[in-house]
């Protein structure tokens, strides 16, 4: 056989991998390369775990919660037949939902664009630092944003080249209707977008005659009551209404909080109502709103290359490369910005164009009355990346040159979001992940007692739950040595566990924190354990 024959067998091999896996394929190779560095939970996403492993452990399958819907829970008991351990239920339950993101992803992109164009916007999102973030750590966002990105996928009618049916037309409203409403067993966010997809369904045009969109309609509504039942009929019986939830605590936080959650949390208050909130408050609600807006849409436009701006600000190279290629691509595809609006009103008259509006703008606008964080960003980064393809490939690129630049830009934009994508996972493990296992050795050494000790902590989030031992939490109200002696004798402390903590205004114990540069000078404490590379952190025995 030739050369070139070889290296066409070559070519024609790797394309008999299925579009669809492209995506999966990139994604799977960096979970596997990325998981094993990750131990014990983290800062941020995983903070919310405790919450969801004690539902999980509670002796009722189903307890209803205001914050955390029943399904997230149940399925992490249920995974522990495979797993034996709730930590290892989140990280594989990410894992799925992370793969079933990029499929659903990949069948929204189709509805819109070609498929070659599909599957290089799915390697995209396989690189992306939010959405490997998600399926690498434990929560519900990409396992709910996979769920509703299906549901409103199943809404749409199949691409034009589609090579087969994708099934009955009742069967897939059914279908459609299970994943909106199982997303509401994940995430309380699913009472925005279900309301969206519901009046799309009833008011575009492109559905038909009335009574067609209304028994549409009201096979989505049912399909989604059923699969959302168990949250419904849980929060009924313990709450009184099948509708009740908390999620006004986050709208309090978001405009009292300041993001200083050690602080701030604890004053929430879940038995307000909205209308109550915003009536005594509307000044400072409009405000926070506003403010949140304006972050909503720069997670429109940063979050689908990933780009986080802690991870950023270490070095400012890798957005202007990002700029470098976006303004290649646009220079060399992209429209003349006055026929922007144009393509908008066209994309708006397009009735699937019009039902990712509404759900991302709807869902935009119920997360901004409280706060935004970039893991929340994940199902609109589908529809995001979708539109930008439409508009940087508007028009026919022309001439070599262009052709050569627009290619380099495209093969370069995957490799950059990669990189930051790396630069943030070592960010996550080195930084947001506790020395659990150093801990625990140092513990054991000194001779801790499991029932009669008690180890007082900076923190509880981490530790609590990796950890057999019985932490309380240090009080906010301790300023210095004093306050911390008289802390530690009240609660009867055998040891104490301190690393800086700040918030927005500073330490939360900037007298403390001598302790880490000095921690032999406190007469009262003896030095078990001293780290001083992130995160720092000090253990000591109470004399």
């Amino acid at each position: 056989m030739t050369p070139s024959a070889r290296g066409g067998s070559a070519a024609r091999l790797a394309l008999d991998l299925p579009a669809h896996l492209w995506g999966l394929a990139v994604y799977t190779v960096l979970w596997f390369a990325f998981a094993p560095h990750h131990h014990h939970l983290t800062a941020s996403v995983e903070a919310d775990f405790p919450l969801y492993a004690g539902l999980a452990s509670q002796e009722a399958p189903l307890t209803w919660h205001g914050l955390a819907p029943v399904g997230y829970p149940w399925l992490l008991r249920a995974t522990t037949h495979v797993t034996d351990d709730l930590f290892r239920s989140g990280v594989l339950l990410s894992a799925l939902g992370g793969a079933w993101f990029l499929l659903a992803a990949y069948a929204l992109a189709r509805r819109f664009v070609p498929l070659r164009v599909a599957v290089f916007l799915q390697v995209l999102l396989a690189v992306n630092w939010f959405v490997l973030k998600a399926s690498l750590l434990v929560g519900t966002d990409v396992l709910w944003a996979a769920a509703t990105l299906s549901g409103l996928v199943l809404l749409l009618p199949a691409a034009p080249d589609a090579a087969a049916s994708p099934g009955p037309p009742r069967a897939r409203d059914l279908l459609a209707g299970a994943c909106l409403g199982g997303g509401l067993l994940l995430r309380y966010a699913s009472l925005s977008v279900l309301p969206c997809a519901l009046a799309w369904l009833v008011l575009d045009p492109g559905g038909g005659r009335w009574g067609a969109r209304l028994a549409r309609t009201g096979r989505v509504l049912l399909a989604a009551v059923v699969a959302a039942s168990p949250q419904w009929v849980t929060a009924w019986r313990e709450a009184g209404h099948p509708l009740a939830h908390e999620q006004v605590r986050n709208v309090w936080f978001g405009i009292f909080g300041h993001s200083d959650w050690v602080s701030n949390w604890r004053w929430t208050q879940g038995d307000l109502s909205l209308t109550e909130l915003v009536g005594g408050y509307p000044e400072l609600f409009l405000t926070n709103l506003g403010g949140n807006l304006l972050e909503f849409a720069r997670l429109c436009l940063t979050g689908p290359l990933g780009f986080q701006p802690e991870v950023l600000w270490s070095s400012l190279a890798p957005m202007a490369v990002a700029v470098l290629l976006v303004g290649t691509l646009w220079v060399t595809g992209g429209p003349p910005l006055r026929k922007l609006p144009a393509l908008a009103l066209q994309a708006w008259r397009s009735g699937p164009a019009r039902l990712l509006l509404l759900v991302v703008i709807g869902y935009g606008i119920s997360v901004s009355m409280a706060f935004w964080m970039a893991r929340f960003s994940l199902l609109f980064l589908p529809p995001c990346l979708v539109a930008a393809a439409a508009v940087l490939g508007s028009r026919p690129t022309e001439g070599p040159t262009r052709t050569a630049l627009r290619r380099a830009a495209l093969m370069a934009l995957p490799v950059l979001m990669l990189g930051h994508a790396i630069t943030g996972w070592t960010h996550v493990v080195t930084h947001g992940q506790q020395p659990i296992d150093e801990i625990r050795v140092a513990l054991v050494a000194a001779g801790i007692r499991l029932e009669q000790d008690v180890v007082m902590a900076t923190t509880l989030q981490h530790y609590d739950v990796a950890l057999p031992f019985r932490f309380v939490q240090l009080p906010l109200d301790v300023q210095d040595l004093t306050d911390l002696q008289q802390a530690l004798a009240r609660n009867d402390v055998t040891y104490l566990l301190y690393e800086r903590r700040t918030s927005a205004t500073g330490s939360y114990w900037p007298e403390l924190d001598g302790l880490l540069g000095n921690p032999t000078s406190c007469s009262f404490l003896e030095p078990l354990l001293v780290r001083l590379e992130p995160p720092q952190l000090a253990l000591f025995r109470a004399r």
